[in-house]
């Protein structure tokens, strides 16, 4: 954004003495590009420990408040806009997990048919239930009572619209009367291309003077706000807001963000080259010298008029400069990218000069990216909504997180007079680079190095951390318009357009700064491609890479709500250094992390040279609906730093600029640093892991003098140390277990493992192992029968004697060497017995074992029965109580969860039990107890529902009634098998035909009528070698993601029909298809179907016209003319060529604009005065002439523009025109 300071009224221009780059930059070492790049390497990561997922809030936050749903009254909107069984009429519930696993909920989504439509904090979705009446009861109920859902919760209309619309509507509806206005609507997602169109004719028939929508906004101005509550209770609209009014927001550019020091000491071709960069503003001066040869298109398509001139202040021409101007006007002036290619578009309405913007983001963004623009730079914000998420920060962010490929810079805003929390929308958008201003220093402005006091502060409404970064922004010179009315600043040079106007003019501004930036990231994507080999370079890396080499300007507080994490140092970056030695950049972007798993990097450090670690990732839009100080975070990647010495580091817990200790982990921001100055040298271990939420990738860059450390590090996990019973008996036969891995990269050395009892003093297992390989997991398997009675405290140790170097271990770091585990040995009283599958007791302790365990075939069996023997044991009648826990499943790691699953458990004898003393006649009792999924349905139509594969287990436990320590427990086990299936279709395939050079697009649908997830290949072909592409790609092959049970999913099928060459293809041609359909894991499975395209009727021709000498004239709108002389007789040549692929009928007609010139019209030897017919088969074509006599009286300057039509159908014509002069 653009303001005009004090400064830029004084004759601070040209003339005046310059602050030198010495006091702008750092001491800087000369080396090439190639050389700088070897000190970057990518980097992979071992699997790290499973981390707890975060602690819910159980909050549901709305646009009216906050509340419990299970133990508090939700805030309630007024009467009109309350409806508790909104249900039924848009079929919207909130549901809110019980921990936010977005993984376990998936499952839920597809096999209920639910749509999730929006995310509302803290770890709720929204949700559209199915059409089908009895199956969106049926979801309601199993969501109400499925172990991973907390609460469903209907969603009030009033907590879809924001509260100032609401106000109004009240006022208009009791009468008040008021103006009409504008809003921004934002619909759901799941509505198609049709009902968008539905949607937009129904806000129209409401009287509104202008409606426009997409798939990702609707705006709507002029409408009667008594309308509002008609928008509430539309089940296509998920939220309705005020529409923002969109307001504007290099010589020294160039030196403060040290762009030339990188030219000059390593990279003289960082210049852009290669790259395609889009901007959105008023405006661009298109002849500007600065532009020459690089702009492709000025783009009204999203703009408020048809006009891309800048006639009103310049702005959009000066940002432009900025960015990529190459000073071909004046070398001083230069821009940060001056050989980019770049799109523009235009936001400005020529005759107001106000800013407006038609569409979505998302939809100007992606055609952008369309048209291979990969950075996008916006200098324009929303007026008076500092610090809110809007409708466009949601759609921002929604399209950075489906093409991550894409980097969006947005201006902050000049707020800044006004304090805190004025950074305007969209720079609110987590997953654009934000970019506030610093000073330059520039004659008669504030000395450099300081926040800019105009430029916006932070932090947004939800507490994050915005800006990002700031950039140059005080009296920057670049590019004026020449056609610019109002110039946003006084001249800077002595460069001149051809009408004497100034072609530089520097001005103050965020709008100045985003440029900046965005110059700058266009060059680190260079840097990317030319020496990473990163083609499409992802725009989570290139902000971590501009965030991790921003510098703290002013006081050592980064971060902070002026400057973020600091002023961007294009240096530091890419080519970081401390003093005159280059450091090492190491990074990552090809992870995807599961909610509860971590990665871990380990590095060796020398700390004398700090070093800095900046976390990345594009989340998932946020709420369109909660309040504004509900956090806008989705998925919680959380930023793990371990010293040498074991102390730890979260990310962004800072304290003057550096990383300290303690702290809480963030939960708000998708940016996490850990930053150090002069730190302890030795192994650093870096965790990043998924906290809540959905699988969610990311990128990180690690900068320090160091290398990646392959070292070698045991650790126990959860559950290291088990035994087969939760409450064991004295002197029973227990089965022991340690499991434990190398969470470090490197094979550890020979090493030993010990189990103990430290409450007897008794070594129960002592191992020698060989070393483990990196990132690999060990276990041990022993018996023990314990005595006495009471608590035993059992230890599991690694490497016993030390002989493994580890970072953490006995004598440095954490020490994740040791397990303990404490179990409870209960007396010999009461026993729980399974009986052989046969039906008989087992005998041995191997049977008793094998008794414990049932395999479930899913296509024959949902249910599984173990026969129960329970025994009392001791010397007196007792009453024996008995419990069976809920079916659970067990993951690899050991770790129980809810199953997907409804299992339903029967006893054939209901506690309590009298039994006798041991010996007695009744002192014991035979049961049943049957686990039976109640979700799989053997008889189900039109397919099977099996039951889901898998381990799963109950706990069993007996005890005594008048003394519960005495007990006795069993855990059951039961696998589920897995069954694999295939049920592919064809659909569209009736009259499927396209013409040449079109493609013909039919869909081959996939099914999983098996019970596990499978991933399927499809493969398609015809016999003539057709080009075939599958989905969204271009290849004739793909690899489905996995499906679950009875999970289908279509995949287009585009058979493009070859062009027209020679008359081929004919039209009835006809070319077989066939599709081959494969499991990736059972090559048993394949399926082939097949079908056929018909070549359809192409009538299409086309014509050259050519002049008197044989050169081509053109096409109509640009054709050549030609001079004559007086009495000249000349032929003008036209060839009629059919380019379709059946015969065609043509009529070609010549009508001179001077009908006393003499002319004949000859084509295949008949001739007429000046209209033919005739027909031409496929792929030939026809010479005709046109003969013109020049007669001998016409004039100097005479002229006769010969127009020629050549007609097939009234709608099918081309028109050749010259004019002879």
């Amino acid at each position: 954004m653009l303001t005009m300071s004090l400064g830029s009224l004084s004759n601070g221009g040209v003339g005046n003495p310059e602050t030198s780059v010495s006091q702008l930059s750092e001491s800087t070492p000369q080396w090439t590009a190639e050389q700088a790049a070897l000190q970057w390497d990518s980097s992979s990561p071992n699997d790290g420990p499973l981390v707890p997922l975060t602690e819910s809030s159980h909050q549901i936050h709305t646009i009216l408040g906050s509340f419990d749903p299970t133990s508090e009254l939700p805030p309630l909107p007024p009467e009109a806009y309350r409806d508790h069984f909104d249900i039924d009429n848009t079929r919207f519930a909130i549901v809110q997990l019980v921990e936010h696993d977005y993984t376990i909920f998936e499952e839920l989504l597809t096999r209920l048919g639910l749509v999730d439509l929006d995310y509302i904090p803290d770890d709720c979705y929204l949700v559209r239930l199915p059409a089908d009446s009895t199956a969106a009861l049926s979801a309601i109920e199993e969501l109400s009572n499925h172990p991973s859902i907390r609460a469903v919760v209907v969603q009030h209309p009033g907590w879809r619209i924001h509260p100032d619309l609401m106000q109004i509507s009240l006022d208009a509806l009791s009468g008040v009367s008021g103006p009409a206005i504008d809003v921004d609507v934002t619909p759901a997602g799941d509505l198609s291309v049709e009902q968008i169109g539905e949607l937009r004719e129904h806000l129209t028939s409401t009287g509104a003077e202008e409606v426009r929508c997409d798939a990702w906004l609707c705006q709507v101005k002029g409408i009667d706000p008594a309308w509002m509550i008609v928008l509430a209770n539309d089940g296509r609209i998920l939220f309705s807001e005020p529409s923002s009014n969109l307001v504007l927001a290099n010589d020294y550019a160039r030196n403060i963000a040290r762009v030339d020091e990188v030219v000059n000491n390593h990279n003289s071709g960082l210049d852009g080259t290669g790259e395609v960069a889009a901007i959105s503003d008023s405006g661009l001066d298109s002849d500007h010298g600065d532009f020459t040869g690089r702009l492709l298109t000025i783009y009204n398509t999203f703009g408020p008029d048809n006009s891309g001139a800048d006639t009103n202040t310049g702005h959009g021409t000066h940002v432009a400069g900025i960015m990529l101007g190459d000073g071909s006007g004046d070398s001083t002036y230069q821009g940060m990218a001056p050989a980019t290619t770049f799109q523009f578009y235009q936001l400005e309405h020529d005759q107001s000069g106000q800013l407006a913007r038609w569409g979505s983001l998302y939809d100007m963004f992606r055609h952008s990216r369309q048209q291979s623009a990969g950075v996008h730079s916006n200098s324009w914000g929303a007026e008076n909504m500092g610090g809110q998420y809007t409708s466009d920060s949601r759609s921002a962010d929604a399209f950075m997180d489906d093409y991550g490929d894409y980097t969006v810079l947005f201006a902050a805003g000049n707020d800044g007079a006004s304090g805190q929390t004025t950074v305007s929308p969209p720079s609110t958008a987590k997953n654009v680079l934000t970019v506030g201003a610093s000073t330059t220093g520039r004659p008669f402005t504030a000395s450099v190095g300081q926040v800019a006091s105009f430029s916006s502060r932070g932090n947004t409404l939800d507490g994050r951390i915005k800006p990002d970064i700031v950039s140059p922004g005080v009296q920057i010179c670049s590019a004026r318009a020449e056609e610019a009315q109002y110039p946003a600043g006084p001249s800077c040079s002595n460069a001149r357009h051809g009408n004497n106007d100034p072609m530089y003019m520097k001005a103050d501004g965020t709008s100045a700064a985003t440029p900046v930036a965005a110059g700058a990231t266009v060059l680190v994507r260079q840097f990317l491609r030319n020496y990473m080999n990163l083609n499409q370079p992802r725009s989570d890396l290139v902000r971590a890479i501009i965030i991790n080499g921003a510098k703290d300007i002013g006081s050592a507080d980064i971060p902070n709500s002026d400057e973020g994490w600091g002023q961007i140092d294009l240096q530091r970056s890419i080519y970081p250094t401390s003093g005159i030695l280059a450091l090492n950049t190491f990074f990552d972007y090809n992870q995807t992390l599961t909610p509860g798993y971590s990665y871990l990097y380990t590095y060796g450090i020398d700390g004398a040279y700090g070093f800095s670690v900046t976390l990345v990732w594009n989340d998932r839009e946020g709420s369109s609906s909660a309040s504004q100080s509900s956090p806008r975070l989705v998925n919680n990647l959380n930023l793990l730093v371990t010293a040498p010495d074991g102390m730890t580091y979260k990310g962004n817990i800072f304290s003057n600029g550096f990383s300290t200790s303690g702290g809480a982990y963030d939960s708000l921001n998708n940016v996490e640093r850990v930053k150090f100055g002069s730190t302890q040298s030795g192994n650093w271990t870096i965790q990043v892991s998924n906290a809540g939420g959905n699988s969610q990738d990311y990128a990180i860059v690690i900068t320090a003098m160091g290398n990646e450390n392959p070292v070698s590090d045991l650790a126990t996990v959860s559950s290291s140390l088990w035994v087969s019973t939760n409450e064991p008996l004295e002197s029973e036969t227990l089965i022991i277990g340690a499991n434990w891995v190398n969470q470090a990269p490197s094979t550890t050395a020979p090493y030993d493992v010990k189990v103990e009892d430290l409450t007897t003093g008794v070594i129960l297992y002592n191992v020698s192992k060989n070393g483990l390989a990196g990132g690999s997991s060990d276990s041990l398997v022993f018996t023990h029968a314990f005595t006495p009675t009471g608590f035993h405290d059992l230890r599991l140790t690694l490497d016993v004697y030390d002989t493994v170097d580890e970072p953490n271990d006995f004598t440095s770091g954490v020490n994740n060497n040791v397990y303990n585990l404490q179990i409870n040995v209960s007396a010999i009283g009461v026993r729980i017995t399974p009986y052989t599958e046969a039906g008989s007791p087992p005998v041995g302790e191997t049977e008793l074992e094998a008794a414990k365990i049932r395999h479930i075939d899913p296509s024959l069996d949902d249910s599984i029965t173990f026969r129960l023997k329970i025994s009392n044991e001791g010397t007196s009648n007792e009453s024996v109580d008995f419990r069976v826990t809920p079916v659970q499943l067990l993951r690899n790691d050991g770790m129980l969860d809810p199953p997907a699953d409804d299992w339903l458990k029967f006893l054939s004898i209901q506690p309590f039990y009298q039994l006798d003393e041991m010996g007695g006649a009744n002192s014991e009792i035979v049961l049943d107890l049957t686990l039976r999924d109640d979700t799989a349905d053997l008889g189900a139509t039109p397919y099977p529902l099996y039951a889901l594969p898998g381990t799963y287990v109950v706990d069993l436990t007996a005890w005594y009634r008048s003394s519960p320590v005495v007990s006795h427990t069993v855990r059951l086990t039961i696998i589920v098998d897995d069954i694999d299936g295939m049920i592919t279709s064809l659909a569209g395939v009736s009259g499927l035909t396209a013409v040449p050079g079109e493609e013909a697009t039919f869909s081959v649908s996939v099914m999983n009528p098996g019970n596990s997830p499978s991933v399927y290949n499809i493969s398609c072909e015809t016999p003539n070698r057709w080009t075939i592409s599958l989905g969204d790609g271009n290849s004739s092959s793909i690899t489905l993601e996995p499906l679950a049970r009875l999970q289908y999913l279509s995949v287009a099928v585009r058979v493009m029909v070859p062009s027209m060459s020679g008359g081929e293809p004919a039209a009835g041609i006809v070319e077989d298809i066939t599709c081959i359909t494969s499991h990736a894991t059972n090559p048993a499975l394949t399926q082939t179907d097949s079908s056929t395209v018909t070549v359809a009727v192409l009538e299409e021709f086309g014509t050259d016209l050519y002049s008197s000498n044989g050169v081509p004239v053109g096409a109509a709108g640009n054709a050549l003319d030609e001079a004559v002389n007086n009495g000249q007789d000349l032929n003008l040549s036209l060839i009629v060529s059919n380019l379709g692929n059946v015969p065609i009928a043509l009529n070609v007609k010549v009508t001179p604009s001077n009908p006393n010139w003499p002319l004949a019209l000859f084509c295949n030897d008949v001739q007429d005065d000046n209209t033919l017919s005739f027909s031409i088969e496929r792929g030939e074509s026809t010479d005709c002439r046109i003969q013109v006599i020049v007669p001998p009286e016409v004039s100097n300057g005479d002229s006769n523009t010969i127009n020629i039509r050549i007609q097939y159908s009234l709608t099918n014509f081309i028109i050749n025109r010259t004019e002879l002069k």
